[in-house]
């Protein structure tokens, strides 16, 4: 099974992609939402570890993606993006290390 780390490094690569690259905020949304809601509610070690090490980061930046929606400022989604962009580099620094057992 594909691990959280990954599915999230691929996954703010892309919504990534959507952003900054497209301009296509609806599709970043799409992109980042179903992300959030897969990844709630940890099983197991890995799970958990990720939780602990990324889960706050990512709660904070989907809370200030989510303030975009109803604000439409920018500045709600840069604030999202420099968390989302630590959490891809804590990711990526990571990734080659992690066990697929569990």
């Amino acid at each position: 099974s594909i691990l959280w780390p990954e599915i999230w490094y691929e996954g703010l690569e892309e919504a990534s992609r959507l952003y900054f690259g497209e301009h296509n905020i609806t599709a970043m949304f799409e992109r980042l939402q179903p992300l959030h809601e897969s990844t709630k509610g940890p099983t197991t070690h890995n799970e958990i570890a990720f939780e602990q090490n990324v889960g706050r980061d990512l709660d904070e930046a989907w809370s200030w993606a989510s303030r975009y929606k109803s604000s439409n400022k920018l500045q709600h989604l840069n604030k999202a993006w420099d968390l989302y962009y630590q959490v891809f580099r804590r990711i990526d620094k990571h990734l080659p290390t992690i066990s697929r057992l569990d």
